[in-house]
């Protein structure tokens, strides 16, 4: 967040864009294959296999949804159109999910017996 800040308030000096990441010295956006190339760059240099941008957005809709963020909200952020897509794509069944799923189950059933 803090580089993001850093860049917005940088670009707010030059001139404002309504994105994020712009050509150095400009408001208009960066070509869309920068980002892959640098990610390219970065993951040779330190290893990391296969890392794509595209894996950004999906490490944040999973995790966002496995510690409890709803699927409208998520859905909504990733653009998609229909929530059965961020459901089908970004929704993984983990233990910590499984287990969180049966203690809400078994606690509306005891609020239920009293």
């Amino acid at each position: 967040m803090a580089l993001l800040k850093q860049l917005r308030a940088n670009e707010g000096v030059i001139k404002f864009s309504p994105y994020v990441f712009t050509q150095d010295g400009t408001a208009e956006p960066m070509h869309p294959q920068s980002p892959t190339r640098y990610m390219q760059k970065f993951s040779a240099r330190y290893g990391i296999q296969e890392l794509h941008p595209h894996k950004l957005r999906h490490s944040f809709a999973s995790i966002a949804i496995t510690n409890g963020a709803d699927i409208a909200s998520v859905s909504e952020i990733l653009g998609h159109s229909d929530k059965a897509v961020t459901l089908r794509m970004y929704t993984h069944a983990d233990q910590a999910s499984m287990t969180r799923a049966s203690n809400i189950f078994r606690e509306a059933i005891k609020r239920k017996q009293a």
